[in-house]
């Protein structure tokens, strides 16, 4: 989807609409399936994520079809337990999401709105939340809220 969004340049926004649906159709919060089937199947996933949800918000994240200024609407998507780290994920709409043990260590969370998610357990450690909107979102034992980012350090040429 990435080489489409390189090689068709028009087709950009219609890439990252199409992945940002495919997380919502593939990873629905609250879930379609029953709890102890989707538990079950959720212990075989390699951090936190099935493959291909985990390769769609991966894409996402690198922003190569996001066109300056759009938002993903990921609202109501299951992120439990999800490995984040260091993703740019500015601008996303978590909104009404559960992403209780996420790890989002480093994350730029710039203008991402979390209304009403749940980040039970999370960790936001070195996240930037610069106009993040979390409002009515579930906070309890989430680490990491107010730790300043880490710097980055640039080599001298």
């Amino acid at each position: 989807m990435e080489q489409i969004a390189d090689a068709a340049p028009h087709y950009r926004g219609h890439v990252a609409a199409l992945l940002a649906s495919f997380v919502r159709q593939r990873a629905p919060w609250p879930p379609t399936r029953p709890p102890g089937e989707v538990d079950a199947e959720r212990s075989r996933y390699t951090g936190g994520l099935r493959d291909d949800v985990g390769g769609a918000i991966a894409a996402l994240s690198r922003r190569s079809m996001i066109l300056p200024g759009d938002n993903i609407e990921l609202e109501k998507v299951d992120l439990r337990g999800a490995e984040l780290v260091d993703r740019d994920l500015s601008r996303f709409c978590f909104a009404g999401s559960n992403l209780d043990g996420a790890n989002l260590t480093g994350c730029n969370l710039s203008h991402t709105t979390f209304a009403d998610a749940s980040l039970k357990n999370a960790n936001l450690t070195g996240a930037t939340l610069t106009d993040a909107n979390l409002t009515g979102a579930d906070l309890t034992d989430t680490t990491g809220i107010g730790t300043p980012p880490a710097p980055h350090h640039t080599q001298a040429a």
